[in-house]
């Protein structure tokens, strides 16, 4: 069964730790372990109440700006769950440098700087290949356990492993029905630019500019205007771009993109879809971007009627995420099995015949 409970385990409150560089400020109340050079192991203990699934949530910034991704295996009673948790790959999260653009003499705007961003990432341990689409669950047994992370080199600021349980997002029809009750002010058009987007997982998704379309907003007839991010730079799964925004009043509101999906040639692209952190029902997993050589609006749809998200008045961050899709996901993981297969008829035959 699923867990009904979740297990935070502060960074400081390590039991074990060996091999590497590790301080605890006496005066950081907030229970941050520094990992500063990023080897040896640190371990956890923590008692589990009843057999239970969970997902790994690890909380974290790295020491090093400039880092591309984090690296941990992880292991669990002393062993990896499977060889997947070897090496698990955790994403750094970029910022542009200022929120107003610079513009040159000419008043064309310049791409910005990306910056580490300073606040804390919190990030399921999961495929970074995108095959598994969903994290990984651990199953265990109540009772004590043991949870360590092994370090690549890779300094980073721990917060906190949590243990949650699984995400279970309902079905659109259960969605709605679990907010039919809610009281509504009637919802207003919130208009979200690509390019002022705040938080993306690769330092290489920055704000772009598309002249040869007026319609693509901002425009100017004679000066270069930043106005989408994406395209061949938004690929590889996992790569996540957010943004912020405040809804003036409660209530359901309709998803509209204006895109352009020209990468994948005659084939669809797919993005996760969150607010605030959240997956709010399961077809929101994977929203198809058909192939357009040309900016197309597409309304976030069954293909029949618009899919409704509830917002509460404030403020709000949405999130859309590259991933295969289950059939695609599908199929990559058939191809795998085939070359891990068709590699250990390789290694046969090498040892009886020498690779010559």
């Amino acid at each position: 069964p699923a867990a009904t409970e979740i297990i935070t385990l502060k960074g400081a409150d390590y039991t074990y730790c060996a091999g590497g560089k590790f301080t605890v400020s006496d005066s950081d109340k907030s229970g941050v372990l520094t990992w500063e050079d990023g080897n040896g192991t640190v371990s956890y203990d923590f008692i589990v109440p009843s057999d239970s699934l969970y997902n790994v949530y690890l909380t974290y910034i790295p020491t090093n700006k400039n880092a591309i991704q984090l690296r941990f295996g992880l292991k669990l009673d002393g062993n990896y769950c499977c060889e997947d948790f070897e090496e698990l790959s955790f994403p750094t999260v970029w910022n542009n440098e200022s929120e107003d653009f610079y513009e040159d003499s000419f008043g064309n705007q310049l791409t910005p700087k990306q910056v580490m961003s300073d606040e804390y990432v919190s990030c399921a341990v999961k495929d970074d290949s995108g095959v598994v689409i969903k994290p990984y669950e651990l199953r265990l047994t109540a009772g004590k356990h043991t949870l360590s992370l092994v370090g690549f080199g890779e300094g980073a600021k721990i917060k906190s492993v949590s243990l949650t349980p699984p995400e279970n997002e309902p079905s659109y029809k259960d969605y709605i029905g679990l907010h039919k009750n809610s009281d509504s002010d009637g919802a207003q058009t919130v208009v979200l630019e690509g390019e002022n987007a705040v938080n993306k997982t690769s330092f290489s998704l920055i704000p772009q500019s598309d002249s040869l379309d007026a319609s693509t907003s901002p425009a100017d007839p004679t000066r270069t205007m930043l106005n989408y991010i994406g395209g061949s730079s938004w690929l590889s799964a996992g790569e996540s771009v957010s943004w912020r925004f405040n809804a003036e009043k409660s209530g359901f509101y309709k998803l509209t993109f204006r895109y352009k999906q020209s990468q994948n040639v005659n084939r669809s692209s797919y993005r996760h879809l969150t607010v605030d952190g959240a997956t709010p029902f399961s077809e929101a997993r994977e929203i198809e971007f058909k192939y357009s050589s040309k900016w197309d609006y597409m309304e976030y749809s069954d293909g029949e009627s618009p899919y409704l998200i509830w917002l509460d008045k404030g403020e709000h961050t949405l999130s859309l995420e590259v991933t295969l899709g289950e059939k695609n996901a599908e199929y990559y993981a058939r191809i795998n099995e085939i070359l891990k297969g068709l590699n250990s008829i390789y290694l046969n035959i090498i040892k009886r015949t020498s690779a010559s």
